[in-house]
């Protein structure tokens, strides 16, 4: 998910990994800006690993940048 960020929003986007102090398998991807949620392993049952699920999360990050 961090390579796709960077390739779709090079100018625009900084990742940044953070790791759970245990191993505990979440996996979310969070605007930092707004503390909003866009995917999370948790509510899904799964790592954001399908197209589908890929192109929500861009498509929300081009959202938030169209707004600011």
């Amino acid at each position: 998910m961090a390579q796709l960020l960077r390739g779709e929003f090079p100018e625009d986007v900084e990742v940044v990994g953070k790791m759970d102090q245990n191993v505990t398998g979440n996996f979310e991807v969070v605007l930092e800006n707004t503390g909003e949620l866009l995917y999370s392993k948790q509510t899904t049952g799964r790592k954001c690993t399908t197209n589908e699920d890929k192109r929500m999360v861009c498509e929300k990050v081009e959202a938030f940048l169209a707004k600011n």
